[in-house]
């Protein structure tokens, strides 16, 4: 720096220079996309600078929040839309910790937006295949759009027009838009569109009918229609009501239409046809044979011509008729006469006619006819015949009877009475001859029955255990049902085989009696010798010692026992003898099954018991241990013993002064030397508690005095 001076005359005058230097910084940012998304995150651009070091960044974000950094980045997330305010001041580390402010507003400051996407339709529920206005109602500036119609389809257009497939269905849109800042947002409407074709359904009555004039009732019942209109296909005026009603006055085919108009303005239709057919000119009936004509019998076939949607009887003309509604029918007449086959039509409103004149059919000849006064008996009887055969279209010439049992025909012009001499079935006959050659047969049948002869098939004896069949059979075998009826011990039975359990021995008397469909009767009767059981005794006492010598089982029998079997057999001296002798470890039971000369069987179980007490084992109540090798130790002895689980011994105060375990019975090794903690113990009576095991596997507890002398 320097100072110049100008005096009056102008002249100048230059001081010295003397140097400075200016020192702070200069705050300076910019925005990162002009801004940004409401509840986004907004960066900021630090262009600051400065002689020294930047200590500091103090952003004023302009909606109320101050924030201090002290290092890059510079961020701030505004939860409202708007225009802010932002403003910089940075410090540096020069003299006097100097620092700048820099600010931008208005459209260079923040800008925070945030679009709201809507929209709508002129009306949700559509026909199917119809182009639909979609209208957008946005929010937002500088907007781009995304539509998503919920069938794959997509378009950019504010307010796009589409067509959806043609198939009833539902769809949920979705709208997204864009703004001029890049921000987002999207709008859902679920199951928004409906699409839906109209259906022309409806209800209708009496639409066959041959009874002009015919009232058709029509019920509108479509759906997804806005507007329907019917057109009743005679010419007359079409209605537009619900539930409507129409006169048809004459024969012939008519097709109403049901016309529908759904939301959008597509159109559908349905037809209905309406029929009122002439019954007289539309029915027939042709005869295969034509015009037929035959002795006795004929098969006729029949081809019918029936009204559209109309039921008929058809009538032979002998009494029967066909309701199948088969418009071909195959018919037999067996009966000789003059028949006229005929046709009842109805519809469904209960109009009936009936049509005929088709033709006739023929079948000459007689018909044969008889009955008997009975047609069954036994073993053999006589029958008489009555005749009430009857003249068809031609008169009866001639009869002749045959009854099958083997004697010559009759002729006789009217009844006869035969006698029949043994059991069969017959099948008597009557033959009658018109006068135009037709002949004609008639049979019945005669049943001879014979009377039944039963026989009793059974063993002649059984055990007294044991169930005994008794089975019944025929000496000649049935020619008809038979019953059966079983006597035994004051019981009966009627099946034809039986099962019979005596309650005692003995012999048993046996009926049987069979009787057939007519009620002849049978009988026979057998003994039956229901045999005892051998005898099983157990004589004397089965318990045993354990570690003794073993027992031969104590059992007496019945003298005809022939044979012996004994199990289980590991400790027996034989099973197929009657005495084995055991000698078990542990308590066993032994079962015997003895069969007898009758071949009757009997069991009996034996159980050895195998005790051990104090009869196996002895124990001293004195020893003295001066080693003179008699009595020097007290120990427990005896025979059927396997080991000694403990032994321990107390003083007179209950102090435990010795205890062994573990160890085997009789070892005198492993018992009490009369020492305690290594010294003699004092002569005393002492307290004992033995735990002995035996070979049964049987455990005793013994306890007892001891007294050691010394």
């Amino acid at each position: 720096m320097q100072l110049i001076t100008t005096d009056v005359n102008g002249c100048l005058n230059y001081s010295r220079t003397i140097p400075f230097s200016i020192t702070g910084p200069t705050a300076k940012f910019s925005i990162a996309n002009k801004g940004g998304c409401s509840k986004s995150s907004v960066t900021f651009i630090d262009s600051s600078k400065s002689s020294g070091t930047i200590t500091k960044w103090v952003y004023d974000f302009g909606d109320g929040v101050i924030k201090t950094f002290t290092a890059a980045p510079f961020t701030h997330t505004y939860a409202d839309t708007g225009h802010y305010t932002v403003k910089l001041t940075v410090f540096d580390n020069t003299t006097n910790n100097c620092s700048d402010t820099f600010s931008l507003s208005g459209n260079a400051g923040a800008v925070i937006t945030r679009p709201v996407p809507n929209f709508s339709v002129p009306q949700t529920l559509f026909c199917p295949g119809s182009p639909l206005q979609f209208k957008d109602s946005s929010f937002g500036k500088g907007l781009t759009y995304l539509w998503s119609f919920g069938d794959g389809s997509t378009d950019t257009a504010k307010n796009p027009l589409h067509t959806y497939p043609k198939t009833d269905s539902v769809y949920s849109v979705k709208l997204t838009v864009r703004d001029s800042v890049g921000c987002i947002d999207s709008l859902v409407k679920v199951k928004y569109i409906t699409l839906k074709a109209p259906q022309p359904l409806y209800a209708v009555s009496n639409t066959v009918s041959f009874c002009p004039p015919v009232e058709t009732k029509f019920s509108y019942k479509g759906l997804n229609a806005q507007s329907f209109e019917w057109d009743f296909g005679d010419g007359s005026s079409p209605s537009s009501l619900s539930n409507t009603s129409h006169f048809y006055n004459a024969y012939g085919k008519y097709t109403a239409k049901l016309y529908v108009t759904g939301y959008g303005g597509c159109l559908d239709s349905a037809t209905i046809p309406i029929n009122i057919p002439d019954p007289y000119a539309e029915t027939k009936a042709v005869f295969n044979p034509a015009n037929p004509s035959a002795c006795n019998q004929i098969t006729v076939d029949f081809t019918l011509t029936i009204p559209d949607s109309t039921s008929f009887y058809f009538y032979f003309g002998d009494g029967a008729y066909d309701t199948t509604q088969k418009l071909s029918l195959t018919h037999f007449y067996n009966l000789p006469n003059t028949y006229s086959p005929y046709i009842i039509l109805a519809d469904h409103s209960g109009c009936q006619v009936i049509t005929g004149s088709f033709g006739t059919i023929q079948v000459l000849g007689a018909l044969p006819l008889f009955g008997e006064d009975k047609n069954k008996f036994c073993d053999s009887g006589t029958v008489y015949f009555s005749d009430y055969s009857q003249q068809g279209s031609d008169a009866i010439v001639t009869k002749s009877w045959n009854f099958d049992d083997g004697t010559p025909p009759v002729s006789v012009p009217k009844d006869i009475v035969h006698t029949f001499t043994k059991p069969g079935l017959y099948a008597p006959a009557l033959t009658v001859t018109s006068a135009s050659g037709c002949v004609r047969t008639l049979t019945d049948t005669v049943r001879v029955l014979a009377t039944p002869s039963p026989v009793i098939n059974s063993t002649p004896a059984v055990c007294f255990n044991l169930s005994l069949d008794l089975m019944g059979t025929l000496l000649v075998p049935p020619d008809t049902a038979t019953k059966w009826q079983w006597g035994y011990d004051g019981k009966t039975a009627t099946q034809q085989n039986i099962t019979v359990k005596f309650a005692d021995t003995g012999v048993h008397h046996i009926t049987l009696m069979a009787t057939n469909s007519l009620g002849c009767k049978g009988d026979t009767s057998r003994d039956i010798v229901v045999n005892p059981l051998p005898v099983i005794k157990v004589t004397a006492d089965t318990s045993i010692i354990s570690g003794g010598l073993g027992l031969t089982l104590p059992i007496t029998y019945s003298p005809n026992v022939v044979s012996y079997n004994w199990a289980p057999d590991p400790t027996l001296s034989c099973t197929d003898c009657p005495n084995p002798f055991a000698n078990p470890k542990f308590s066993t039971a032994y079962t015997v099954t003895v069969t007898d000369a009758n071949g009757c069987v009997n069991t009996r179980t034996v159980k050895l018991i195998v005790a051990c007490n104090n009869k196996n084992f002895y124990i001293p109540n004195t020893f003295s241990p001066n080693n003179d090798g008699t009595n020097d130790r007290f120990y427990p002895r005896g025979t059927g013993l396997n080991s000694i689980r403990a032994l321990r011994i107390f003083n007179r105060w209950g102090e435990l002064i010795f205890e062994k375990r573990n160890f085997a019975a009789n070892d005198a090794s492993a018992g009490w030397d009369g020492t305690y903690k290594g010294k003699a113990a004092s002569p005393d009576t002492y307290i004992y508690m033995i735990d002995i095991i035996c070979d049964n596997a049987t455990v005793i507890t013994y306890k007892g005095d001891i007294t050691l002398i010394r």
